[in-house]
């Protein structure tokens, strides 16, 4: 499985260095995470786009696992400048259910 996207990986790296320098400087980091934020939302959005052109489904589970890694990462970033998760956690729950079906979820859910 190969698919071909924009790469804004050098923009989140250079934002990144950026919130490290203002983190040693004790400087606020808020707008700077909400770029890096933006960038991943973004990628997510084309990365979904392009899946679809491309013809894969949605509930492949290598492309389940992908998302839910973009989602996660979200939310890290969220929660580093204190911003609500619960959005993303339901993104994470509702591609779970979407591959496992609603069953199959709970019933891993419960163990």
């Amino acid at each position: 499985m190969e698919i071909r996207m924009n790469n804004n990986s050098d923009l989140f790296r250079q934002i990144q260095k950026q919130v490290e320098e203002a983190e040693k400087a004790g400087k606020p980091i808020n707008t700077l995470v909400r770029q890096q934020i933006d960038l991943l939302k973004n990628s997510h959005d084309e990365f979904v786009k392009v899946v679809q052109e491309s013809g894969y489904e949605r509930d492949d589970f290598r492309l389940a696992k992908i998302e839910i890694n973009q989602y996660s990462a979200i939310k890290q970033l969220a929660q580093k400048i204190g911003l609500p998760v619960d959005e993303y956690d339901k993104l994470i729950e509702e591609i779970k259910i979407r591959v496992l079906g609603a069953e199959n979820y709970r019933r891993f859910s419960e163990k």
